[in-house]
């Protein structure tokens, strides 16, 4: 399921730079999956498309075992031309991803088909396959990149870690056969689900049942047929 990433994540790479035994060193953000209406804050989408606002080139990844990986593209790619055409503009990759699964390298062959204009590499993070040559091209397309202007002020860019995000959350009976479950972390994932996709709903589902939602909704005295809210969801229990 691609809303996995709750919140971006930074990484450094290495990868073979142009002279024998050098190293090109750069910050990687991995930012959380984008769904359609991202551009109008959907999914959190103008929270994460700030990142990649931020970010001088793009790599774009997707999911190549998936029977509409081009349509899966398009529906990002569509974000961001909607959010800014600047950001649709920066120099991109596309990582077709998950090459160890059936199917994949037809849609990786699909996506050279259809964007023949970017860089299309395979890559499966389970085998490691093509993630060196993904890495060279990152590397090479950042020192292809005008080189930017020096700070007026001065001095080096700090990174600070985000503290932990709060797991905790409440469960408030608010009336007859209704009970509301309130907390950062559960409202944020149902923030980041696409409800309408049945898929998206299973996979919600199951990450609250982890986080101790569903016990706790059974010790406050759910019944089946009762109506459980969080956050903008409404279900009805056991239905």
């Amino acid at each position: 399921y691609p809303f996995t990433t709750l919140s971006p994540n930074l990484g450094v790479a290495e990868a073979p730079g142009q002279a024998p035994g050098e190293e090109e060193v750069f910050v990687l953000a991995d930012v959380p999956g984008l769904i359609a209406g991202a551009h109008a804050g959907a999914g959190l989408g103008h929270r994460f498309l700030r990142h990649v606002e931020r970010a001088p080139i793009l790599v774009h990844v997707v999911d190549a075992s998936r029977p509409d990986a081009v349509e899966a593209y398009r529906t990002v790619r569509n974000e961001l031309e909607a959010y800014k055409a600047e950001v649709a503009a920066k120099p991109e990759i596309v990582a077709a991803n998950k090459l160890d699964l059936p199917g994949a390298r037809e849609g990786l062959q699909r996506l050279h088909v259809a964007v023949p204009d970017r860089e299309v590499i395979g890559i499966s993070t389970v085998t490691n396959e093509g993630i060196a040559s993904l890495l060279a091209a990152v590397a090479r397309l950042l020192s292809e990149l005008p080189a930017e202007e020096p700070s007026a002020a001065g001095g080096v860019r700090v990174y600070r870690l985000a503290p932990e995000e709060d797991e905790t959350f409440q469960v408030e009976a608010m009336a007859d056969g209704v009970y509301r479950v309130r907390g950062k972390r559960v409202e944020r994932l149902v923030a980041m689900t696409d409800l309408v996709s049945e898929e998206g709903v299973e996979h919600l589902q199951r990450q609250l049942d982890r986080q101790g939602v569903f016990e706790a909704l059974e010790g406050a005295g759910v019944e089946v047929g009762d109506t459980v809210q969080i956050g903008e969801w409404e279900t009805e229990w056991g239905v």
